[in-house]
């Protein structure tokens, strides 16, 4: 499991990579172990994992101070093990960068048919830049993220946020699926605008790139 954490850290660096050169086609291969073939102090064990590329598994909703809605479907890499002497984890790949409020949105999209793998030995992730875009939303009153990792995403965005000068508060959503990050209009010094730059990244779990 330490091995696969340390993959998905490199599964990052390698999306983020391809994020910031923005080269249309450039493609970035990172391995995951699902698991082992035999637990070397049991002989006869083996471990398993199973790894999914997921689209549209989180949503992300901006609400200007008119009340006008912009949502984004954004995808999803996630590890599941099936230990046979430990305890069962999960690793999950959701990708937003941000900066006060300049936020990057890479949207994973699975391509091809090769997008989940299960059983144990090692499977590349291919990963490949395809396009992006970008605009800028007026006044900002609130962002919803629906997520299953709330808290995750709770200290993320405080991170981020902490210390910027803007006043907000992240709150779970009514329906209990999210968080959702409050701005205000303190002295009349206006919503603040949100920059979005949207990056589509491909994802095949294969050796080598299939079309």
């Amino acid at each position: 499991m330490g091995e696969v954490a340390n993959q998905f850290s490199q599964l990052k660096f390698s999306i983020d990579t391809l994020s910031a050169l923005g080269q249309p086609n450039t493609q970035i291969s990172t391995p995951i172990t699902l698991g082992s073939d035999e637990i070397p102090f049991l002989s006869t064990a083996k471990s398993y994992g199973s790894l999914n590329v997921m689209p549209n598994t989180y949503k992300i909703k901006i609400v200007d101070k008119f009340n006008e809605i912009t949502s984004y479907r954004v995808g999803t890499i996630q590890y599941t093990s099936s230990n046979s002497y430990f305890i069962q984890q999960s690793y999950i790949f959701e990708v937003t960068d941000t900066d006060d409020l300049d936020f990057q949105i890479i949207q994973l999209i699975g391509f091809g048919d090769r997008t989940s793998a299960s059983g144990y030995g090692t499977y590349p992730i291919q990963a490949r830049y395809s396009n992006s875009e970008k605009y800028t939303i007026y006044n900002v009153k609130n962002i919803t993220i629906y997520t299953n990792y709330k808290i995750s995403w709770q200290n993320y965005i405080n991170d981020l946020l902490s210390e910027s000068n803007l006043i907000y508060l992240i709150e779970e959503t009514n329906d209990g699926n999210g968080i959702i990050i409050r701005f205000f209009d303190t002295e009349n010094s206006g919503f603040p605008d949100l920059n979005l730059n949207i990056k589509e990244i491909k994802i095949q779990i294969s050796t080598g790139w299939i079309e």
